[in-house]
């Protein structure tokens, strides 16, 4: 299949632009994605200028043009023209894109003239393969003390290369000037690009072969001398060992050059990143010449995520010297790349002489192969708020079949046609093909062929039949042990469900045996008794108000609103207890009980104070009380009764399944209270199956829902975004849907993996012990009764033991009430708790961003330790928080680490203000602000986990998250087992700043910054804090909150410590050792960081007890080996753990990690390397050799060897992995363990010989 230039455009559009955009529609829609990198001036160089804008002509940054932070159209910035009188001409282009030729551009922009005579001007302007002016057009402002839209449009010339915008003001005018949100876009693709699309030309060709460097030949220089389009790399800067050189150039007259003759520093220059194309080849090259030759230069060629975060890179060095030659290094962008760059840079270590850097070239080979997944012409842009299209390309299924999700059109009323095939060339004999489908979801009724490949791809059409091009075929496998989870036909679902009530958990076939049990069965007879004395207490009672609207005149009252919900959830519960009580017993005094208050409740205006608009807290309980008491009850009321109640119903109902349509659920399930609203429209829907008539819509929906989407806040691993607190309610709220849609329908949701796992996410994440519950709201609570009771729940339905202790450990021998008396009457309570002993010690869940350390999940108190750590995809959305990359510390049952704040009420100042900000959680704040809150963009990534018997290890990316614009705050964790810490923060911003490290206690800490120590003593435990930063630090302690709380809590006080740089600098590091102790002792050890040879790489040195532990981490703008303590390695990061009498051979037990790197050394000759980069982590002594190594099993990724040498090891006698071992082989002559392994994750067993 060919693709015109335009679209290899529109990729990099889509994966730089928030906004919506169909790729197959360039006249229509790509007119909503903005091509320029700043359009709002908001992302600042260092030296405060505008990143993306260069000056135009003879204008110079800061020579009246300055970016204005009091007068923007929008955000906070606006670019501004200052000179108050003529006297200069002054400008600012955008950096120049690449064009695509014939296509129609738009380009637009905001502004503000405070004087009549003030005149601005915007241009489009196309440049040629040399940047010479081809083409322009200008607009002038007419409109004065007011923000004017300035709008042009032209056409790119047929020989156009370059794109990009100019503001301008010339000389004849004065007065002040603002621009902001500019704009550039292609409304229309022209005539070339859609002849390359219809294949009358051959595509692509404008793209391939053009460089997309801006001054490839340095002959382009800026007022300080610099080169235009390069930034200094790393810690290098320009005029530091780093020159344009005018006598030495391959071509032209001028080359860059690194100067320096001895090795004393490392050198490097990037160029101006510039939007990728995934799948596309590149090719970088460049003319060097070294006039030694220890001389070793070096070309990169470097791709970025959306985060800037490095994915992919290749190097090349240089083997000739004294002449001028050519270096090349060609590699494929990644699915995910959305940045491109080229380096030029010489190492620091054994580097000599000069080298010179001459005609750089960067340009695509060969174009994206749309065979491949990527963007496709039907492909639409995945927003954060919107799911992704599922299965992935290149995923393995845990279901089967899988259901499939695809991003739907912003607009309503499109059909589509999904088509899924183990032929990717979807042959009508291998193609199961569905149309008609009017959601974006689908989940086939038939099982599919574990064995094969399967393909995807879905088409659009809108409401007047138009069919648009489908979607990027998607491959998937499906795993061995899948779920077996088909959904049949809706039609067959409904007709399952009794036409008679009850219909909800209880049916007419199965009454008669529930109502015996409460006279049988010895457990369900204790429930009983307390239902039936509610139900008497209840009958008695007066009939309540109708709730107070929460909005009285419109306006918010907390007050009302807590009231309202009182009101709604004693009704709610004395409506289900009179109906359920009357159905067991069918003693006619609950009966006429229940009846009156139904009507009651039915007679309240359901467009009203209790309708959701005002107040869905109220709403919804409401909603499902009505229903189930309508079901249990029924019998209990007239025709006209239950006609009255159906009325209310349809409109409760109805409002309930708009909201959910409005998001719309398939596509956003982000609301927490949706979550719960999905369950309950669920039970309304069986409940009047057949006497409502949007009853089948609503059902229909629901059951599509869970099975393609629920939950919205976890995947199959089982995670709960949300935190402990919510995972409970929610969880019972959806086992009560899941039992009565099974009850009702034989549909049997426990069947999905999310519900078999999530159990032990909770028990891993928050064991009965813990005394709180990160992260998410309320996370200062320990497990509460609502989690106990879903853990029995989980315990019974899957008849799992250690889910059983967990809930004996929290005295949850039964539920309670009504949903007890259901649950015991629907599965075995017969089950006997056993402690989970064998529960691994860590866990990583790569559906939420969580990761958890334990020492021992199951000991006594003066062994228990639990480390957690998080950076989620998330973000800090409805009940998350804004605590990316933070961390808590629960030890011998003391909180050392909390996540601070409380919550009066969701939304309460001072929960907003600071329970849910970055300010209350140990994480970071750069110059003074932390992460954006509420906000799914807010995201953070976890980037590796190993967990093993020496050392645990995770990191985690948050540059994403906040509201400082960041490069960079990798946050990495190395956890020395059994009980030591070591945290390193590595953060770039795009100029100089401070930097705030946080720590929040319950206890006032010892600080002393001389020793770069803090001392927490907390009763049972002690917590030992040692701070390393690379600028002194100031720092400040304090027990009040910056925001108070908004009304008296019977909570304890907490601590914040905040320790900030003292210097402004666009790079920081903190290392951070944290050493907790059981008891009051002090521990006795010693820290220090090590003089390591890498000047971009950190190291700590710790001893205690005669054990020493060296931990070594590279920033991630270095490159090479890192030295240190006695370990060389180059990784990201690697540690080496010793036993006391530790010596040249492995007499003794000795700990490895590795992370992101091949090879791994210490002096003994103890030593481990690979042909690829890996993370591992070994445990190596006498005795045998165990621990993991993990390299990613993505799309193409090869075999790989790992070489591990043994000195004193007498033989190796067997292998066993985890995963797929091809082979292995022991060299005794020179102890040498070979193995040969598939891609994947390796836990290792390694039998040795005594």
């Amino acid at each position: 299949m060919k693709k015109s230039r335009l679209h290899l455009l529109i990729c990099l559009c889509l994966l730089v632009s928030g906004n919506w955009l169909y790729i197959w529609d360039g006249a229509s829609r790509a007119a909503e994605v903005n091509l320029l990198r700043n359009p709002g001036f908001e992302e600042q160089a260092v030296d405060g200028s505008p990143v993306g804008w260069e000056p135009f002509s003879q204008s110079k940054f800061g020579n009246g043009i300055v970016l204005d932070s009091g007068r923007a159209y929008a955000g906070e910035w606006a670019l501004a023209f200052t000179t108050p009188v003529p006297n200069a001409a002054i400008g600012m282009r955008s950096n120049p894109i690449p064009a695509v030729p014939g296509a129609v551009y738009k380009a637009s922009v905001y502004i503000y003239s405070d004087a009549a005579r003030g005149k601005a001007t915007l241009y489009i302007d196309f440049w040629d393969k040399n940047k010479k002016r081809i083409a322009h057009q200008i607009m002038t402002n007419t409109r004065f003390e007011e923000w004017e839209k300035l709008e042009v449009v032209l056409q790119a010339p047929p020989e156009a290369v370059w794109v990009s915008i100019i503001v301008y003001r010339t000389n004849r005018y004065g007065g002040v000037q603002l621009f902001d949100e500019a704009f550039l876009t292609i409304v229309e693709e022209g005539e070339e690009a859609m002849a390359a699309e219809t294949g009358e030309i051959e595509a692509s060709t404008a793209a391939v072969g053009v460089n997309l460097l801006r001054n490839w030949s340095f002959e382009e220089q800026d007022e300080k001398g610099a080169p235009v389009g390069w930034e200094a790399f790393s810690q290098s800067r320009f005029g530091n060992g780093m020159v344009l050189d005018k006598g030495k150039a391959y071509h032209g007259q001028w080359s860059l050059a690194f100067t320096t003759p001895e090795p004393i520093a490392s050198h490097g220059m990037r160029s101006t990143p510039i939007p990728a194309v995934p799948g596309a080849v590149y090719q970088a090259s460049i003319y060097v010449y070294s006039d030694a030759a220890r001389g070793k230069p070096a070309l990169y060629i470097d791709f970025w995520d959306k985060n800037k975060k490095r994915i992919a890179h290749k190097i090349v060095h240089t083997s000739e010297f004294e002449k001028w030659h050519k270096l090349e290094v060609t590699l494929a962008a990644p699915p995910e790349a959305v940045w491109v760059s080229i380096i030029v840079y010489r190492t620091a270590s054994g580097t000599i002489g000069i080298q010179h850097f001459d005609q750089a070239s960067l340009m695509i080979v060969e174009p994206a192969k749309t065979e491949t997944a990527g963007v496709a012409a039907g492909d639409l842009y995945v927003a954060d708020q919107v799911l992704d299209y599922t299965p992935a390309h290149g995923s393995v299924v845990t279901t089967n079949p899988p259901s499939f999700i695809w991003v739907p059109p912003a607009a309503e009323g499109y059909t589509y046609t999904l088509e899924y095939s183990t032929d990717p060339n979807f042959s009508p004999e291998d193609t199961t093909r569905v149309d008609n489908i009017d959601i974006s979801i689908y989940t086939p009724a038939d099982i599919l062929d574990a064995d094969k490949t399967w393909y995807w791809r879905v088409r659009a059409f809108d409401a007047t039949g138009k069919a648009f091009p489908p979607t990027s075929v998607r491959a998937f496998n499906i795993s061995p042990d899948a779920a077996v989870l088909p959904l049949p036909p809706l039609s067959e679902v409904r007709a399952k469900i009794p036409p008679s009530h009850p219909r909800l958990y209880v049916t007419p076939d199965t009454l008669a045996e529930w109502r015996q049990k409460k006279e049988e069965d010895l457990l369900i007879k204790i429930i009983w008794r307390g239902i039936s004395t509610k139900a008497v207490m209840a009958a008695i009672e007066s009939l309540p108000p109708e709730p107070p609207s929460a909005r009285p005149g419109g306006i918010w009252d907390v007050d009302k609103y807590r009231e309202a919900n009182a009101i709604a959830n004693a009704v709610a519960e004395k409506l289900e207890t009179l109906s359920f009580a009357y159905l067991i017993s069918e003693n006619p005094r609950y009966g006429e009980a229940a009846r009156r208050l139904i009507m009651h409740v039915a007679s309240w205006d359901p467009a009203g104070a209790t309708s959701a608009a005002v107040n869905d807290d109220t709403s919804r309980p409401l909603l499902l009380s009505l229903s189930r008491a309508y079901t249990w009850a029924y019998h209990a009321l007239s025709p006209e009764e239950r006609e009255k109640v159906r009325q209310v119903i349809r409109i409760r109902g109805d409002e309930a399944y708009r909201i959910l349509k409005a998001a719309p659920y398939e596509s956003n399930p982000y609301g927490s209270h949706n979550g719960s609203t999905i369950c309950f429209l669920g039970e309304v829907a069986i409940a009047f199956m057949s006497e409502i008539p949007e009853a089948e819509v609503w059902l229909d929906y629901v059951t599509r829902i869970f099975f393609a989407v629920y939950p919205a806040w976890g995947g199959d691993p089982g995670g709960w975004a949300e935190g402990p607190r919510y995972w409970g309610a929610s969880m019972n709220n959806v086992f009560n849907y899941a039992d009565a849609v099974k009850a009702a329908t034989g549909l049997d949701l426990y069947r999905k993996p999310f519900f078999r796992n999530t159990g032990t996410h909770r028990l891993l994440t928050q064991p009965p012990y813990s005394k709180m519950g990160p992260f998410g709201d309320f996370a200062d609570n320990p497990p509460t009764m609502g989690t106990a009771e879903a853990m029995l729940h989980l315990a019974t339905v899957y008849q799992n033991p250690h889910y059983k202790w967990y809930a004996d450990q929290l005295g949850a021998s039964v539920a309670a009430g009504i949903r007890g008396y259901i649950r015991a009457c629907l599965y075995n309570y017969n089950i006997k708790g056993e402690s989970p002993v064998d529960y691994p010690t860590g866990a990583y869940y790569a559906d939420i961003g969580w990761v958890v350390f334990h020492h021992r999940l199951v000991a006594p108190p003066a062994e228990r330790l639990q480390f957690m750590f998080k950076s989620s995809p998330y973000g800090s959305f409805s009940h998350s928080l804004a605590d990316q990359n933070s961390f808590t510390l629960e030890a011998f049952g003391t909180p050392l680490a909390i996540s601070s704040g409380y919550r009066p009420w969701y939304g309460s100042v001072h929960h907003t203000g600071w329970t849910k900000t970055t300010q209350a959680h140990n994480s970071i704040l750069v110059d003074g602000q932390g992460q954006k809150i509420n906000s799914l963009e807010a995201k953070g990534e976890i980037l590796s986990f190993l967990n093993g018997a020496s050392f645990g290890y995770t990191a985690g990316e948050a540059a994403r998250a906040y509201i400082t614009p960041l490069n960079r705050f990798t946050r990495h964790v190395v956890y020395i087992r059994p009980d030591l810490f070591v945290l390193f923060d590595d953060l770039h911003t795009p100029k100089p700043g401070t930097f705030s490290w946080l720590l929040h206690t319950y206890h006032r800490m010892d600080i002393d910054p001389e020793k770069n120590r803090m001392f927490l003593a907390a009763g049972s435990a002690t917590l030992d804090v040692r701070l390393w930063s690379g600028s002194k630090l100031t720092y400040r302690q304090t027990d009040q909150f910056a925001v108070p709380l908004d009304e008296p809590m019977d909570k304890p006080m907490q601590w914040h410590i905040t320790a900030t740089t003292e210097e402004q600098a666009d790079k920081a590091y903190f290392l951070v050792l944290l050493a907790p102790a059981y008891g009051s002792e002090m521990r006795s050890f010693h820290a220090e960081p090590l003089s390591i040879t890498s000047s971009t790489g950190l190291g700590l040195k710790i001893e205690e007890d005669g054990k020493e532990v060296v931990v070594l981490f590279r920033r991630f703008d270095g490159m090479g080996e890192v030295t240190g303590g006695g370990l060389a390695a180059d990784g990201t990061v690697a540690a080496w753990r010793q036993s006391p009498n530790g010596g040249g051979a492995v007499a003794q037990e000795h700990g490895l990690l590795l992370a992101g790197g091949k090879s791994w050394r210490v002096a003994s000759g103890l030593s481990l390397t690979s042909t690829v980069e890996i993370d591992a982590e070994m445990t190596i002594a006498p005795s045998g050799i165990s621990g993991s190594i993990v390299y990613p099993a993505v799309p193409g990724a090869q075999p790989f060897m790992v070489e591990m040498k043994l000195p004193g090891i007498p033989a190796v006698e067997r292998v066993n992995s985890t995963g797929k071992l091809a082979s292995w082989y022991w060299d005794g002559d020179t102890g040498r363990l070979v193995l040969h392994l598939y891609p994947g994750e390796h836990q290792l067993t390694i039998s040795v010989k005594n």
